[in-house]
């Protein structure tokens, strides 16, 4: 591919979200979610193959990584990467 685009934000700020949500619209936790040792690993493991790889990675966290970034905001982000790519 000519770009490949990772969208991440801190494992704490997602857990927070994840947990935040009105019981998953009825639906349990899987067994991955339930297991936070689990999820760091993935976590961290993704993050380490989008540096390897060279992705372009996105952190979608505001800067102090206590909320969301908008929208708008991660949008005008990857406008710019791919602008960058395709001229």
């Amino acid at each position: 591919p000519d770009l490949v685009i990772f969208l991440h934000a801190p494992l704490d700020l997602v857990t927070k979200i994840r947990n935040s949500r009105k019981q998953n619209d009825g639906i349990a936790n899987d067994i991955h979610e339930r297991d936070l040792d689990y999820l760091r690993q993935v976590y961290d493991n993704a993050m380490f193959v989008a540096d390897y790889l060279g992705w372009d990675m996105i952190n979608c966290a505001t800067p102090s990584g206590n909320a969301m970034r908008s929208i708008n905001s991660i949008h005008s982000e990857i406008y710019q990467h791919v602008k960058r790519v395709i001229p």
